[in-house]
């Protein structure tokens, strides 16, 4: 069967699915501010046919194409109330804040389809039978409404937060870091969950523990930021021969393999002792100078190192000393 096909039948499977649950949507705050600008601007249809898009965007990221897969569920219900905080799910019923609404500084109808999407999740997903973490629980709601494109500005970006389990966007975040690692990973956590939960579910996915995944994270996250500017500059800067010979060959194959392993035995050591002397002799000089252009990214040196082409010529002049011990790519025994 061609790979059309496959898609196409998988497409009817959950459609069918999604008919056979039962949506509602209701407004009890009608005589408030935030009920009428629910009304206005987000309006009970729009919020029963998020209810089952969402659902279908659940089971697609939890791989349940049929109902053996999931939670019983009959019906979800949105209600849209007079109360405090933003939303809950209690037994499939949905109950948003009409205050919120009226509050709410931006789309309001971009941010509560984010609201009901992580609402939504909560019918679909597995909680271990009550046993597993709270802050796993809500961090994959965010993760589904982080996967569907509905993640707000105010979260915290990749590598944020103190604890895997603090929940919500952090939470997310990580689970996301881990997705990459594995495709497939929340959908067969997930399924792990049915019948109970234990923390060593992500060394049997991953091989690593959480916490050990955790510190990678982190290790990562930094590298992501980091690389782009403070390191490449750094290479350009003082080993430009080597840092274009190899670079296009290492960094993407090598690179993303090693470094979540090494990172974190070598930052600490590296970190407080050479990426300061590298910085402060090398970047900041080269700033200075307008040869770095931390703006665009990545390292820029100057016209004397490369010739128009943008590639080097074949004995560059550099004008620092290298760090003890460290030879600079052109110097002569």
């Amino acid at each position: 069967m061609e790979a059309s096909s496959v898609a196409l039948l998988l497409a009817s499977l959950l459609f069918s699915a999604a008919s056979a649950v039962d949506y509602t949507a209701t407004n009890n705050a009608g005589g408030t501010p935030g009920g009428a600008r629910f009304d206005s601007e987000i309006g009970l249809d729009y919020g029963k046919q998020v209810l089952a898009d969402a659902s279908s965007f659940c089971w697609s990221i939890f791989q349940q194409p049929t109902e053996a897969d999931r939670r019983s569920v009959q019906r979800i219900a949105l209600i849209v109330e007079s109360m405090d905080g933003v939303a809950y799910n209690s037994n499939d019923e949905i109950h948003l804040s009409a205050d919120y609404v009226a509050g709410y500084s931006g789309d309001v109808r971009t941010e509560i389809t984010g609201v009901l999407y992580h609402e939504v999740t909560h019918s679909w997903q597995w909680n271990g039978r009550g046993a597993a973490n709270g802050g796993l629980i809500e961090g994959i709601a965010d993760f589904v409404r982080l996967k569907a494109g509905y993640a707000p500005g105010h979260w915290v970006g990749p590598g944020g937060g103190d604890r895997w389990d603090q929940g919500y966007d952090v939470t997310a975040r990580f689970l996301d870091y881990c997705e990459g690692l594995m495709a497939g990973f929340v959908a067969q956590l997930n399924a792990k969950m049915r019948d109970g939960y234990s923390d060593d579910f992500f060394q049997q996915l991953l091989g690593k523990t959480v916490d050990q995944l955790w510190t990678d994270y982190k290790a990562h996250a930094v590298c992501a930021f980091v690389y782009p500017t403070m390191c490449l500059a750094a290479c350009l800067a003082v080993y430009p021969a080597i840092c274009h010979s190899i670079c296009p060959v290492v960094c993407p194959t090598v690179c993303p393999i090693v470094c979540p392993t090494v990172c974190p035995a070598i930052c600490p050591i590296v970190c407080p002792t050479v990426c300061p002397v590298v910085v402060k002799r090398y970047i900041n000089q080269d700033i200075s100078k307008g040869n770095i252009d931390l703006e665009k990214g990545i390292g820029v040196v100057e016209d004397k190192h490369m010739g128009s082409s943008n590639k080097l010529r074949d004995e560059p002049k550099l004008e620092y000393q290298p760090l003890p011990g460290v030879p600079l790519v052109n110097e002569k025994p």
